[in-house]
């Protein structure tokens, strides 16, 4: 596990049992497309997968699959027989930003990633599947609507449990594109300045951001969402009315109205 962590992966969610039911809790990245993830129990790496799609919509193809789907119901069985035993089952995921080009190629980086990582750890969910079978690409095409009605339902579950407080949209806010988080709110950001995902709206329409807590005198955190986040403000509110911050992980807000 380390050697992922060396690499840029990092920790997004776990898989859960409640009732004899699978669950997911996912944190972070949830709106990332194009995303490689691991399951990992204790210190062992015991998947890797890669999905064009969000981490969100392939996450939660594993919970209920059908007959079909060969990939998800290996893994279902196997993470469940984990979690029976009192094991923790933990997700790591690291996105391909579409940094990484070849002249005016641009390279799957995660495609790439994931047949070298499965060589080198041998990941041993991996090597359940037969070599003629096409892991991920097919459960993940075929399924897409079982999967979209199971994100559905994680971004309920998410948005409910998720701690939440208003703001109230100021000029500064409105013209600049960032906000200041209350004193009384401010245990639920990191210690240090760092990126953050901001999903504006009901289309959770994605901002790539940052806080820190230099900019404040109490120390408390400033979230920029700069050029974005002011246009999204000035489209969607007047100044001086109320915005709500849902904190649905350490790196990753949702704003909404009222």
């Amino acid at each position: 596990m380390k050697r992922l962590f060396e690499i840029g992966f990092a920790p997004v969610g776990c898989w859960r049992l409640r009732d004899g039911s699978l669950h997911l809790e996912l944190a972070d990245k949830v709106d990332h497309a194009n995303v490689l993830y691991a399951f990992i129990s204790g210190d062992e790496v015991m998947y890797v997968g890669k999905t064009t799609k969000t981490l969100r919509g392939r996450l939660a193809s594993y919970l209920k699959p059908s007959e079909s789907q060969r990939t998800n119901r290996r893994n279902n069985d196997a993470i469940r027989a984990l979690l029976s035993a009192g094991l923790e089952v933990d997700i790591l995921a690291l996105p391909d930003l579409g940094l990484h080009r070849y002249g005016e190629f641009n390279i799957n980086f995660a495609a790439a990633l994931e047949d070298s990582i499965i060589q080198t750890l041998s990941p041993p969910w991996n090597g359940m599947r037969s070599k003629s079978t096409k892991d991920d690409g097919d459960d993940e095409d075929q399924f897409e609507f079982d999967a979209d009605d199971a994100a559905s339902d994680i971004d309920a579950e998410m948005s409910a449990s998720a701690p939440s407080f208003q703001f109230v949209l100021q000029p500064t806010y409105y013209k600049n594109g960032f906000f200041n988080v209350t004193v009384e709110n401010q245990h639920l950001f990191g210690p240090q300045g760092s990126g953050i995902d901001i999903y504006c709206g009901p289309e959770k329409a994605l901002v790539q951001g940052r806080f820190d807590r230099t900019t404040n005198s109490n120390s408390t955190p400033r979230v920029y969402g700069y050029a974005p986040l002011r246009d999204w403000f000035q489209a969607n509110f007047e100044q001086m009315q109320p915005v709500t911050v849902r904190v649905v992980g350490p790196a990753s807000i949702e704003l909404a109205s009222l």
